[in-house]
């Protein structure tokens, strides 16, 4: 029972136990962040598709589950795609798009009479009310128990025939209305922070993050994409005692692109950029995202917990990265990097 509420957590009250993590573990016999982190798959939706496809214990009968995924994502997002990317065959429907119970249920009948294994029903609570859902959870459960019964009065099952799985995604709104649900043998319950696999940004995800400090996340990540990537953000908060024109803004961008992805400038300043880093507040709390958990504005804003932290690590990189460009480009002095002529001399100083 423990860990089916463990499923159904959100990523920062799992990291609100994370200080009394002792204190929680005595009282549920049951270690909650390790738990939520590594033995279950909160990553994304085709994770958790994944192990539920894999997992019988998470089945309600012996063709499949049906589950209730919730999450603070946008019901915009294409998951059909994502899925597809791993090798997973699923059909999608959103219920405010539909006019009636009957489109519901000859949707669902479709599903079970096609091959593919999973049916994606998303429910966005910012159109979709209360009564909606249960609607939809009464014709999954009925469209289920027909198609259990027709397949048993078959004379000849297929055997190749797939598992049935049908998965409802609930959209909840960022600090808007309560959803509530009660814990029912048929539907397996679970909250996921992110729907889509982490993208290729070069930020970490987030089991990755709460496992070191904020200035050791950030060091291991690569050099020359770490100033790529936030090099803008400190420019905006670089005061130059001139005016400039956009003329030579455009050509100091390009100037720094093409520096931050030579190596030699890159290692040059990773140790300068390691020390001022360490001057930022909280880089070196080895249960920084703690902090950021209690913030709920923060979280509200990025809109997941996991693009709270990465709004958090890149903000740790422009601060750090301003004290350095602030020194490197002291007297104009980025532009004898660019001279060929003195590109040596600038290095070596």
């Amino acid at each position: 029972a423990v860990q089916r509420l463990v499923w159904v957590m959100q990523p920062e009250a799992v990291c609100a136990c994370a200080g009394r993590r002792l204190e929680v573990q005595g009282l549920f016999g049951l270690d909650i962040v390790n738990q939520y982190f590594e033995g279950q798959r909160h990553g994304d939706l085709l994770q958790f598709v994944q192990w539920l496809q894999a997992s019988k214990e998470a089945w309600c009968d012996a063709s499949g589950a049906q589950a209730c995924v919730l999450t603070r994502m946008p019901a915009g997002v294409s998951l059909t795609a994502e899925l597809g990317a791993g090798n997973v065959e699923a059909d999608a429907i959103s219920l405010h798009e539909l006019t009636s119970s009957y489109d519901l249920g000859r949707s669902i009948c479709d599903f079970y009479a096609g091959q593919r294994s999973v049916l994606l029903i998303q429910a966005d609570l910012a159109v979709c009310s209360s009564r909606m859902l249960e609607q939809c959870r009464f014709e999954c459960e009925k469209r289920r128990a027909e198609f259990i019964r027709a397949r048993q009065q078959r004379t000849e099952v297929d055997d190749e025939e797939p598992p049935r799985f049908i998965i409802v995604v609930v959209h909840l709104q960022q600090n808007g209305q309560n959803f509530s649900f009660d814990f029912d043998a048929r539907w397996w319950h679970a909250f996921l922070d992110e729907l889509q696999p982490q993208p290729e940004t070069g930020l970490p995800p987030l089991t990755k993050m709460m496992k070191a400090s904020l200035r050791d996340v950030i060091t291991e990540l690569h050099r020359g994409w770490l100033m790529t990537y936030c090099f803008r953000g400190a420019l905006a908060k670089m005061v130059y005692p001139y005016t400039r024109t956009a003329a030579e803004l455009s050509s100091q961008i390009q100037q720094l692109i093409g520096m931050f992805n030579d190596t030699d400038f890159a290692t040059l300043l990773t140790e300068p950029f390691h020390e001022a880093l360490g001057r930022c507040e909280n880089t070196t709390d080895p249960q920084w995202y703690v902090r950021v958990a209690a913030s709920q504005r923060e979280v509200a804003v990025a809109g997941t917990f996991q693009a709270a932290l990465h709004r958090r690590i890149v903000a740790r990189q422009t601060e750090a990265l301003v004290v350095l460009l602030s020194v490197t480009d002291r007297n104009a002095g980025l532009r004898l990097f660019s001279d060929s002529d003195k590109r040596d001399r600038w290095l070596g100083l």
